[in-house]
């Protein structure tokens, strides 16, 4: 999976697209989530402890062997 981010000015609308082949359970909850952006927070687990990540302290999401791993300034 690529990622690519693009910073744009400030005038234009931020936007997100997802170009993949099927849409599977995960994507729809990945869609939900962003879709949930009011809160600028995402729930992210590391082992069975969860914890709120700022959406904006996400550099990059990666999705390998149905799990999936934040990068960021977290």
């Amino acid at each position: 999976m690529k990622i690519l981010t693009e910073l744009i000015p400030k005038d234009e609308n931020e936007e997100i697209i997802f170009k993949v082949h099927e849409v599977t359970d995960e994507i729809l909850e990945l869609i939900a989530r962003v879709e949930q952006s009011s809160k600028q927070e995402l729930v992210a687990f590391l082992g069975k402890q969860a914890h709120l990540v700022n959406i904006y302290d996400i550099f990059y999401i990666e999705s390998v062997d149905k799990r999936t791993f934040l990068y960021g300034d977290l």
